[in-house]
């Protein structure tokens, strides 16, 4: 017993140990959840000066640095930018994701203040510089004055909110927590402060700072966060003053200005009350009432024009010239200030006038007399894209950058650069609409200004360009960018600039080769050689030419590990008509075999291949060999400044290629191998027992295509005897298939008994027969009911004809049987490759297969031509056989999606129609059998215990509930979305014979791991559900709660789920998730791995990325984004299925896709008890942030005397003695509270009681 009883004091928590704390600790704890990024202050660079993330080049008060710190405003006025004008420069060490993320933080800042950041020019002394600086997060505060100043972005600073706050830094303001009399409304806990610290939370005094009369703002983006520089997660810096009533409000938030914030901008720049900046593409002037002066900032993308049209009929004539007039005109300026050289000074009486910027900016100001009031519209802008542009450079960007492009766009720019010098273009960011053949959204450049096809140097669309574009002699470059009406994308932006080939002028000095690139040239080595210090001499290195016929090769040190930033390029050339295979018996660089970012073996074209190249790393367990195509073999070595692995041994040896120079007898194809060759046949051929001639074998084909043409065995030459052929067609879901025989000669008889050709209505020869036709008369044409065909020939042994040809094609149309399984129909065969075709009158009838249940249809993808009332392309539903209007459901027509439709009947008739004009993208529609519309209930389709669904194997609404919500929810934020998960949920199955994991106290793992018999009383309180991931996702859990640890138990499982005790690897579970998404195209889940143990560092966080990138790819992994953005009608337009979140935030989101912690909040109550669970949750609830995702967790934690309670009990467990009754309790308080609360995500214990699933997700329909 008391070993029981000390076994169960080392498991006093199964989510942690015990701690010791003091008194003032105890106070300052509080409930353990993630409040945002911690500790913005990081260690000085270059500055002399530096507070937290502020950094000074200067001692303003001359006064010892710890006691410099304040916020508000700054109270130098030669800290403020003149005219309220911030040029800037970004790095080109940035990528295009992070240079439009800048965009988006300075239009933020322009969109609500007077403020301009325009790009750098010559003239702009001063100017701040995006950069990566050795302080991490960190900015000048205000205009330094003496040239540029550094805005560092670096490593985890990359997201919006921080971006906002360095800018904030920039444009003149300190942290909000340092203000004079900020002890009237924050504790400072400086126990709790990291040691040396302390001088970030130093209180200015009332001359250093201006706050211009604002009151204490605990929402301003430049507030310190609750924990910035703690000691630990739990422990607070900085809190806001209890209130009498309420709670204490948020600080420290990430997401955007403050209304306070916003006031003291426009404050401390003297910014017009009358006024603002216009980033829309179309917009009017409106003035307020009483005002004298009034600013308008109109901002378009860069390669686009501001036109603005307005009238001054409203201001009193002028009493002599406009030119003399001081009190009543209006000022145009052709540019962002009132610096910028005027268009045009207009004065009352104006009917209407237009203007256009020469650029991307126009400013325009009104001076008026108190009484006069502008009447709304009285001036009017629209922004227009394309132009001529003649410069040495210039900036080009998609309509409305760095925000989505607009719809319909079509831009033309012609571009002409000085005489003598081609046009070069570089990308900086480029995002458009993905397909093939860039039929929808598309960017091309042409050489010279003519659109011809002949000239187009290329076209583009998705995410893949080139590096740069250049015209091929000619200065000039026309530049051709179109949108449709559907999908948008961020767009792009791209630099132009004058292009001199100096390699080709003989000016270089480069001892080997000279490589020409845009605007300069570098010099390169031949293979063994590499570049000296001085970039253009050389010198002896590792790689060269070998010409042998065998021998070997390796990576330097090899087999001890390779140096890094080593280059080494092995050249192997064997005797022409030779071929040279290489065995690497060794091969260990870093990376993943299905991504090589960072080390990297390339060998040029190989056998098997279809890339001119291959990339190879990570670990081979086993030698593998590679072909040549020709006598020439290239391969590179690289490593990049981190990890180092022990590389790569190699074996070559060359062999005569029989093939290539016809030294060979085979009768159809010849492969070469080393010392000789084989043959093989071609399709419809074996080969003979000589092992060269080919004789005929099989006559099998499967036809995928929509449409083609298949003929008899040697046609048109005469057919063999005793030939036996069939044809296999599979066209797209919803549509049928057509055969129409062009030519057909067989045996005549009259009963076919000789040879024939039969057609069957179907997949097989089981099928309905729709003929058997033999000789001379051509058969009718024959069309399928459903998406497939089966088409047989068959030959006697007597008379051979000539056989026959015949096509077939995919019509729209077909009568469908809908069961409880999802069946699919696509408006055209060629969907997504291709638009739909004109005139189009397409029908399918639908029949639920039980004559008690009806039809439901749900349209995942929807885009037809838009008329006023659809009278041009539609799809019109009926309720029942017959198509009338009096049983007409509705026409619909445009790009949105249609409303989920249950019949009342057992059929259902869809129409599709167009007409001779213009096509678009088509739809995708869902259909099933169901109950019909009068017998479901009116909150959901819910309505059956799910795990009783999942054991009958009948159609599974878990599985695909997200697919079947319906519009006026899919059109939500998901953080108005109400999604089931599950808590940690890989705990279902835990390793006795493993050793405890070190998520738990150190007293827990010494007793885990020195007595094996305490794991099983160990297991019993960790396991947190039954059911494994892939049961969960088809119960209906959309989040999951995931806790990973390393594991060194096995070296090819390096990382399992843990809960105390290590469960399954996490490949596993990620395989599971894949699975199941692969199965259900139109639902996304959301991994949340928020505890992580045992890792090493960014070597450990950087693999389980790759993990995530090889399993998924990255084209499912949803970007972080605003929340507001994301719905599901997003999620499925883009094909995203996940949402992954990370504790570790060592990354860039933009470039990994993986979203940081800062996006999800999940308040913990740590409590055994339900009368303390529930009131902690809805207070978090009616506080939460609709700006992150909101977890809700529904869960118990046992404490000591749970625990030993249970050893006297027979089968004690966290499910029977806390987990079942807390799931229970929560599923009871969902429905009674189901009115009041805003529910985001809630997660239980064993998720398969009570209905829980359920439950959550029906809130959807309230």
């Amino acid at each position: 017993m008391f070993g029981a009883v000390a076994v169960l004091l080392s498991v006093l928590l199964i989510d942690g140990g015990i701690a010791a704390h003091s008194l003032q600790d105890l106070q300052n704890l509080r409930f353990l959840y993630d409040s945002g990024k911690r500790g913005l202050g990081l260690a000085p660079s270059k500055a002399a000066y530096r507070i937290g993330d502020m950094v000074f080049d200067y001692d303003p008060f001359h006064r010892p640095f710890r006691k410099r710190n304040s916020r508000a405003a700054t109270s130098r006025r030669e800290r403020i930018w003149p005219h309220g004008v911030i040029p800037y420069e970004i790095n080109g060490n940035f990528s295009g994701e992070h240079k439009s993320l800048f965009q988006k933080a300075m239009r933020h800042w322009e969109n609500v203040t007077c403020l301009s950041f325009v790009p750098r020019q010559p003239s702009h002394e001063n100017y701040i510089v995006f950069t990566v600086d050795k302080c991490g997060c960190c900015s000048y505060v205000g205009r330094r004055g003496d040239g540029p100043q550094a805005v560092s972005i670096g490593k985890n600073c990359d997201k919006f909110g921080i971006v906002v706050h360095e800018l904030g830094h920039a444009v003149g303001f300190w942290h909000e927590h340092t203000r004079p009399d900020r002890d009237k409304y924050v504790d400072i806990f400086y126990k709790s402060i990291q040691t040396a610290q302390d001088y970030n939370f130093d209180k200015s005094k009332p001359e250093e700072v201006d706050s211009l009369g604002e009151t204490y703002d605990y929402a301003s983006i430049m507030h310190y966060a609750r924990d910035t520089f703690s000691k630990a997660p739990y422990l607070d810096t900085i809190l806001p003053k209890q209130p009498t009533l309420g709670e204490r409000p948020e600080i420290g938030q990430r997401i955007k200005l403050s209304e306070g914030d916003i006031r003291q901008t426009n404050k401390l720049y003297r910014c017009p009350t009358c006024g603002q900046t216009l980033l829309e593409e179309y917009g009017e002037l409106s003035a307020t009432p009483r005002s004298t002066n009034c600013q308008w900032r109109v901002v378009a993308a860069q390669g686009e024009m501001v036109v603005l049209n307005i009238s001054t009929n409203f201001l009193p004539l002028p009493s002599s010239s406009c030119a003399g007039e001081r009190d009543n005109f209006i000022i145009i300026r052709d540019g962002h200030f009132s610096g910028s050289p005027i268009i045009d000074k207009i004065c009352g009486g104006v009917r209407s006038r237009t203007y256009a910027s020469t650029g991307n900016r126009l400013f325009i100001q009104l001076r008026k007399h108190p009484s006069v009031l502008p009447p709304p519209g009285f001036a009017n802008y629209g922004v227009v894209c394309g132009g001529s542009l003649t410069a040495d450079e210039g900036i080009i960007e998609s309509p409305r950058f760095p925000e989505y492009y607009s719809s319909d766009a079509n831009c033309v720019w012609a571009i002409t650069v000085p005489v003598g010098f081609r046009v070069a273009v570089k990308f900086q960011y480029f995002h458009v609409e993905q397909h093939k053949d860039c039929i929808y959204d598309r960017l091309e450049f042409y050489e010279g200004h003519v659109e011809r096809k002949d000239r187009r140097l290329g076209r583009f669309c998705g995410t893949n360009v080139p590096e740069s574009i250049q015209t091929e002699s000619e200065n000039q470059m026309l530049v051709k960018f179109a949108s449709d009406s559907s999908v948008q994308k961020p767009g792009f932006q791209f630099e132009f600039v004058k292009e001199f080939d100096e390699c080709a002028s003989g000016t270089h000095q480069c001892e080997h080769r000279c490589v020409n690139q845009i605007g300069r040239y570098t010099c390169e080595c031949m293979i063994g050689y590499s570049l000296r210090a001085d970039g253009k001499t050389c010198e002896p290195t590792c790689g060269g030419v070998i010409k042998a016929s065998n021998g070997s090769f390796q990576t330097p040190n090899f087999p001890v590990r390779y140096e890094p930033n080593t280059e080494c390029t092995w050249e192997l050339e064997a005797d022409e008509g030779h071929q040279i295979i290489v065995n690497f018996t060794h091969f260990n660089v870093e990376g993943l075999k299905t991504e090589c970012a960072y080390d990297y073996v390339k060998i040029g074209k190989i056998t098997g291949s279809q890339h001119a190249f291959e990339k190879l790393c990570g670990d081979y367990h086993e030698p593998f060999v590679v072909t040549s195509l020709t006598n020439k073999l290239r391969v590179s070595f690289v490593s990049d400044s981190s990890v180092e692995k022990t590389g790569f041994g190699a074996y070559f040896l060359t062999d005569f290629d029989e093939c290539q120079y016809g030294q060979h007898q085979c009768d159809h194809i010849c492969v070469n191998t080393i010392g000789s060759y084989k043959c093989l046949c071609e399709n419809g051929y074996v080969l003979a027992p000589d092992g060269r001639n080919c004789k005929e074998g099989g006559c099998a084909f499967q036809l995928n295509d929509p449409s083609g043409v298949i003929t008899s065995p040697n046609f048109p030459d005469e057919y063999s005897n005793f030939k036996r052929c069939q044809w296999h067609f599979v066209t797209t879901p919803g549509h049928r298939l057509a055969l129409t025989f062009d030519e057909f000669v067989l045996e005549e008889d009259r009963s076919c008994s000789y040879d024939r050709v039969e057609v069957f209505d179907g997949g097989d020869s089981r099928s309905a027969v729709l003929g058997a036709f033999c000789g001379l008369r051509r058969p009718p044409k024959l069309v399928s009911t459903s998406n497939e065909l089966f088409v047989v020939m068959q030959s006697d042994s007597t008379v051979t004809r000539r056989g026959f040809r015949a096509y077939y094609e995919s019509e729209c149309g077909s009568v469908l049987s809908a069961t409880r399984s999802v069946g699919y129909i696509y408006s055209h065969a060629r969907y997504s490759d291709n638009k739909y075709d004109k005139k189009l009158n397409c029908r399918w009838e639908i029949s639920s297969s039980d004559r008690n249940q009806g039809v439901e249809l749900r349209f995942t993808q929807f885009a037809v031509e838009m008329g006023t009332s659809c009278e041009y392309d539609y799809v019109a539903i009926y309720d029942g056989s017959v198509a009338t209007e009096n049983n007409k459901f509705g026409q619909f027509c445009g790009d949105k999606i249609p409303p989920v439709f249950v019949s009342t009947s057992q059929v259902v008739v869809v129409e599709f129609v167009t007409d001779d004009s213009v096509e678009q993208k088509g739809f995708v529609l869902e259909y099933r059998a169901t109950a019909p519309s009068g017998q479901r209930n009116r909150f959901s389709p819910y309505t059956h215990n799910r795990m009783f669904q999942m054991i009958q194997g009948g159609w599974n609404d878990g599985a695909s509930w997200m697919s079947r919500l319906p519009p006026t929810v899919t059109s939500r934020s998901i953080r108005d979305i109400k999604i089931p998960g599950s808590h940690d949920s890989a705990a279902f199955e835990l390793f006795i014979n493993m050793k405890c994991a070190k998520d738990n106290s150190s007293a827990v793992q010494f007793i885990g791991n020195n007595i094996p018999p305490s794991r099983r009383i160990i297991r019993r309180w960790a396991i947190t559900q039954h059911l494994t991931i892939k049961d969960q996702l088809n119960l209906g859990i959309r989040y999951l709660d995931l806790r990973v640890s390393r594991s060194t138990h096995d070296p090819n499982v390096p990382y399992r789920m843990v809960h105390t005790l290590f469960g399954r690897p996490l490949e596993h579970i990620f395989e599971s998730v894949k699975e199941f998404l692969d199965e259900n195209l139109n639902e996304f889940v959301i991994l949340d791995i928020n505890h992580i143990y045992s890792m090493r560092g960014d070597v450990d966080i950087d693999s389980i990325i790759n993990h995530i990138h090889k399993i998924f790819g990255r084209r499912r992994l949803c970007p972080p984004q605003e929340l507001s953005t994301i719905t599901v009608d997003y999620m499925r337009e883009n094909k995203y299925q996940l949402i992954v979140l990370m504790s570790e935030c060592d990354w860039k989101e933009s470039e990994t896709r993986i979203w940081c912690q800062d996006w999800i909040r999940s308040p913990y109550a740590d409590t055994n008890k339900l009368k303390l669970l529930f009131p902690f949750i809805e207070h978090h609830l009616r506080h939460a942030s609709h700006q992150r995702l909101h977890v809700t967790q529904g869960i118990l934690t046992p404490r000591f005397w749970d625990i030993v309670k249970g050893v006297f009990v027979r089968g004690a467990s966290l499910e029977r003695r806390l987990a079942s009754k807390c799931t229970e309790a929560t599923v009871q308080w969902i429905e009674r509270k189901k009115e009041e609360l805003n529910y985001n995500i809630v997660i239980c214990d064993f998720v398969e009681k009570f209905n829980y699933c359920d439950t959550v997700i029906e809130l959807n329909y309230l």
